[in-house]
């Protein structure tokens, strides 16, 4: 979160006019998120899940998304908004998973993982920088062609992911498979 404050008060500083809306998963996040982004410097408004119909509803009417990696990167992608991602752990957890696990992954944000190449910028660990996240922030939400591009990715991994009713299909199989 404070990686994502300080890039949203940068983007703030190019662009005066951005608002910025933050999503709660939970309501005992607010106090704690509220304060961070006092001590960042920007105002945000809190939307909590019980005011809305849905939580896609502010993902959508989004202009650009900052978020972590998971599972809101690929609700984003399907949604077709522009996003920057960031991800880190703790250094030692980080070294355990890279040294002794040997986990290794070329992406870490499910879009990129669908296609095999970077289709939204993600950063991770010492990467995962303010600025660098609203350079790129500020390049998605100026820059038509990047804009456009990113898009194109969208459409070409939603072919990836097949049609909807995959959790449908995929059942029917195993079924299938049960009954043999």
């Amino acid at each position: 979160a404070p990686i994502l404050f300080a890039a949203a008060k940068l983007l703030q500083e190019q662009m005066p006019d951005v608002g910025f809306w933050l999503p709660l998963a939970a309501p005992r996040y607010r106090r704690s998120l509220l304060q961070q982004a006092s001590r960042a410097g920007i105002k945000v408004t809190v939307l909590d899940p019980q005011a809305m119909p849905s939580p896609h509803y502010a993902l959508a009417a989004a202009d650009l998304v900052l978020a972590k990696s998971g599972t809101v990167n690929l609700e984003t992608a399907l949604l077709s908004v522009p996003q920057v991602v960031v991800y880190r752990v703790h250094p030692f957890t980080y070294w355990l998973a890279r040294h002794v696990l040997r986990f290794s992954v070329p992406f870490i944000s499910p879009p990129n993982l669908v296609l095999m190449r970077p289709i939204i910028p993600e950063f991770l660990q010492k990467e995962a920088q303010a600025e660098r996240v609203a350079q790129e922030g500020s390049e998605l939400l100026t820059n038509p062609q990047r804009r456009a591009q990113l898009l194109q990715d969208y459409q070409q991994m939603r072919l990836m992911l097949g049609e909807p009713g995959v959790l449908q299909r995929a059942a029917s199989e195993i079924l299938k498979l049960l009954k043999t």
